[in-house]
C-alpha cells in the first residue's frame, strides 16, 4: 500500500499538560493555498516548558486506573488486538478487543499528516482561528484528481484505515482478492474528526499551533455538527487537489458522514456506501450518549471540563466506555462469550455460580466477579489510556447533531434527493442503529440497495465481519449484486412479468433480503447439525466406555433383580436420553406420541446411531402410518 505523503521532516513537539502552556512547532510547508497549509509532523509530542509534566501525568493516570478493576486476570476474560472475523460458530466467537489500544492522547498516530486552516466558521457562528485536520492517505492521486475515495471512521478511531479495515484495502492489480478500497486505482483519504484526540482540533489541542504559550481548548471546545465536519474535510480535499470522489464510505459515525457528503456535495460524489448508520440520530441513541456524558460529568474530577493533567475524570470516562461497549454488542454475543463465568480472587476464570436454596449466589460470587464485569472494567481501563473525557463529550454531541433534514426541509424529500448509486449495509443484531433504520434509508433513496450482514455481534460487526463487508462493497463498486442471493433476486425480478405498477425497486430489495436470510438459515442448520453429530459421537464414546467398564464387573451369583426396580431404572435412563429432531417415541402397546416431521432424506449416520440406542420404548422414524406400528423393541422404520 502506497501512502501519498509530503516530504518527511523531523517531528516537532505539539502539546503539553492540560491547561498548561504548550508548544506546537510545525515544520512549514510542503503545500500551501490561500486557505490552508499542509504540515508533515509524523507525531505530536508533548512539549510544555516543563518537559516532565506529561510523563508524570501519565504515571498518575496509570496509578489511578489500577483501582478501576478488581480480581482481574485479563488473559482469562478478554481478547486484544485488531478485530477478528467471526468463527464458524459465530455465536461463541471471541469478542474483539480494542483495535486502538496503542493510540496516545494528543499525538498524531504513525503515518498521519495534518493541515491547518484559518478562520473556520461553524454552523453555530463561532470562529475557529486555527483549524487543524489530521489525515491519512493511501494510493496515488491521478492527474485529473478524480479518483478520490473518502472514508469515515467510527466514533473513537483514528484516521489510519489500515488499523481497523485492513482486510478491505489492498492492491487489486497484484492480488486475486478484490478489495473494496483499491490502492492501485483509488486515492483514499480518511480525516480524523474535529473533537478527536488524534491530531485534529479538539479539547486536547492548542488553540494556536504557532504560539508555544497558547493553551488548549479544554472544556471550551465548541460543538462541531456533522455538516461542520464535512465542510472542514472539503477544505482538506481542495488543498490536496482532489477534484472528485469516486466513493464516500463509512461505518457508524463514518456512515453518517458519508451520507452528509452526498447531500452537501452531490456533484462531487459518484457513489455512496452507508454502513450501520442512519439518516438522523434517534432518541434511543441520543439517550445512550447522554447517559455516558452524565457518567463523565458526575465524576468529581471533571470540574466542568477544566480538569488538570493527572486529575482526569477517569472513573467517569471508563464507566461511559463500559456503557458504550454493551451498546456495540448484542445480548447473544455477550452471553455466548461469558456464560455467567466468574473470575476469582486469584484471577482464574471458573464456571458459572450456582444459586443456593435461599436464592443467593453463595461463596463463589462473594469471592470474585463475573467475567463480563472484569471484561468491561478492563475495556474501561484501556480506554482512559487513549482517550480524553472532553473529547468524548464533544464527539457524542456531534453524533446527536446528525439530521439530514436540518435546514433542508422534509426528511423523506431530502433522502429522495440523493440520486447517486448507494449501498446501504445493515446488521441484523445491531441494537444501537437497528436494521430498520437502514431499511428506512433504502425506502426513500431512489438509487439505493440494501445488504444485510447476519452476525450475532451487534453494531461492531462492521469491524468484525470485514470479509463479508469487503465482498459486498467490492461487488457494489463493480456494478454487481451485493451477494449471490441479491444476484438471484435480480434475475428473478427481470423475469417477472407481473411487476406492473408495483414498486419494483423495493420488491427486489425485499426479495434479495429474503433470499439472503434463507442462505443464512441454511448455513445455520448445517452448523447446528454438525454440532449434533459431534454430540452423538461423544455420547457413543461415553456409552462404549461404560460398556467396557461394566464388562469388567462380574455379576454376583444367584442375584435376582427386582423387575419393578429394573423397569424404573430403564425408564429413567430412557427419559434422560435427548432425542434428536425428527425422532418420536411410544411406549409398548400405546399410541404413537410426540410426533415430529423428519427431513425427506435423513442422514444415514444419524439413523445408524439411533438404531443402536438402548431404549426400552419403541422409536419411530419418519411418518408413521395409522395402521402400522412396530412390533420389535428398539425401533423400526416406516
Amino acid at each position: 500500500m502506497n501512502r501519498v505523503t509530503s516530504q518527511l521532516v523531523a517531528p516537532k513537539t505539539l502539546t503539553g499538560a492540560l491547561l498548561q502552556p504548550r508548544s506546537q512547532i510545525f515544520p512549514q510547508r510542503v503545500h500551501s493555498s490561500h486557505h490552508g497549509s499542509l504540515t508533515t509532523s509524523r507525531s505530536f509530542k508533548y512539549g510544555s516548558k516543563d518537559q516532565s509534566a506529561r510523563p508524570a501525568a501519565l504515571k498518575l493516570r496509570a496509578k489511578r486506573c489500577k483501582g478501576l478493576r478488581r480480581n482481574l486476570n485479563v488473559s482469562a476474560v478478554s481478547t486484544e488486538g485488531k478485530p477478528d472475523t467471526a468463527s464458524e460458530n459465530s455465536s461463541a466467537a471471541a469478542i474483539p478487543g480494542d483495535h486502538m489500544a496503542g493510540a496516545e492522547i494528543g499525538k498524531l498516530p504513525p503515518g498521519v499528516d495534518s493541515a491547518t486552516f484559518h478562520n473556520f466558521q461553524l454552523a453555530s457562528g463561532q470562529i475557529i482561528d486555527h483549524l487543524v485536520i489530521a489525515y491519512s492517505t493511501y494510493g496515488d492521486l491521478n492527474e485529473n484528481g478524480d479518483n478520490g475515495v473518502i472514508v469515515g471512521h467510527s466514533l473513537t478511531s483514528n484516521s489510519n484505515v489500515d488499523e481497523w479495515w485492513q482486510p478491505m484495502m489492498g492492491d487489486n492489480s497484484a492480488s486475486e482478492t478484490q478489495y473494496a478500497l483499491d490502492t492501485s486505482s483509488d486515492f483514499i483519504i480518511c480525516c480524523n474528526y474535529c473533537g478527536s484526540p488524534y491530531g485534529s482540533s479538539s479539547p486536547v489541542i492548542s488553540k494556536d499551533p504557532s504560539n508555544e504559550n497558547a493553551v488548549v481548548h479544554g472544556g471550551d471546545f465548541p460543538v462541531f455538527t456533522m455538516q461542520d465536519q464535512v465542510r472542514a474535510q472539503k477544505l482538506l480535499l481542495d488543498l490536496l487537489g482532489v477534484k472528485r470522489l469516486k466513493m464516500s464510505i463509512g461505518g457508524s459515525m463514518g456512515g453518517m458522514l458519508a451520507l452528509e457528503w452526498s447531500i452537501m456535495y452531490p456533484e462531487f460524489v459518484d457513489r455512496l456506501v452507508i454502513i450501520a448508520a442512519c439518516g438522523r440520530h434517534t432518541d434511543w441513541a441520543i439517550g445512550i450518549g447522554e447517559a455516558q456524558r452524565n457518567a463523565i460529568i458526575a465524576d468529581r474530577n471533571f470540574k466542568g471540563g477544566t480538569y488538570l493533567a493527572g486529575e482526569e475524570p477517569d472513573a467517569g470516562l471508563a464507566a461511559a466506555r463500559m456503557m458504550a461497549m454493551l451498546s456495540y454488542r448484542a445480548p447473544s454475543s455477550v452471553d455466548a462469550k461469558f456464560g455467567r463465568a466468574t473470575v476469582g480472587n486469584d484471577g482464574d476464570a471458573t464456571q458459572a455460580p450456582e444459586a443456593t436454596e435461599d436464592g443467593n449466589l453463595g461463596e463463589t460470587q462473594e469471592q470474585g466477579s463475573f467475567a463480563v464485569e472484569t471484561y468491561l472494567q478492563y475495556q474501561g481501563e484501556k480506554f482512559i489510556q487513549r482517550f480524553d473525557a472532553n473529547c468524548y463529550i464533544a464527539l457524542t454531541k456531534t453524533l446527536d447533531s446528525h439530521d439530514v433534514s436540518i435546514g433542508r426541509g422534509d426528511y423523506e424529500e431530502v433522502l429522495a434527493s440523493v440520486k447517486m448509486p448507494t449501498l446501504v449495509v445493515g446488521i441484523d443484531s445491531d441494537m444501537l442503529y437497528p436494521l430498520s433504520l437502514q431499511e428506512e434509508l433504502v425506502r426513500f433513496m431512489p438509487q439505493s440497495v440494501l445488504h444485510t450482514i447476519y452476525s450475532p455481534h451487534g453494531h461492531d460487526s462492521f469491524l468484525i465481519e470485514i470479509d463479508q463487508l469487503n465482498d459486498c462493497v467490492a461487488r457494489f463498486r463493480g456494478d454487481m449484486p451485493t451477494s449471490a442471493a441479491a444476484e438471484q433476486a435480480r434475475q428473478m425480478m427481470s423475469e417477472a412479468s407481473e411487476a406492473g405498477e408495483c414498486d419494483v425497486h423495493m420488491l427486489e430489495a425485499n426479495l434479495a433480503s429474503a433470499l439472503q436470510r434463507a442462505d443464512h438459515s441454511e448455513n445455520e442448520v448445517r452448523r447446528l447439525y454438525k454440532q449434533l453429530q459431534q454430540l452423538q459421537n461423544k455420547l457413543q464414546a461415553m456409552k462404549a466406555e461404560r460398556s467396557t467398564a461394566s464388562e469388567k464387573q462380574l455379576p454376583v451369583a444367584n442375584e435376582k433383580q427386582d423387575p419393578v426396580t429394573s423397569s424404573n431404572t430403564a425408564q429413567q435412563r430412557n427419559n434422560a436420553v435427548q432425542l434428536p429432531w425428527g425422532v418420536f417415541k411410544s411406549a409398548v402397546g400405546e399410541p404413537v406420541r410426540e410426533m415430529k416431521p423428519l427431513p425427506a432424506n435423513p442422514p444415514p449416520n444419524m439413523c445408524d446411531t439411533l438404531e443402536k440406542e438402548d431404549l426400552s420404548d419403541y422409536v419411530f422414524y419418519g411418518t408413521v402410518a395409522e395402521d402400522k406400528q412396530s412390533t420389535k423393541g428398539g425401533g423400526g422404520w416406516f
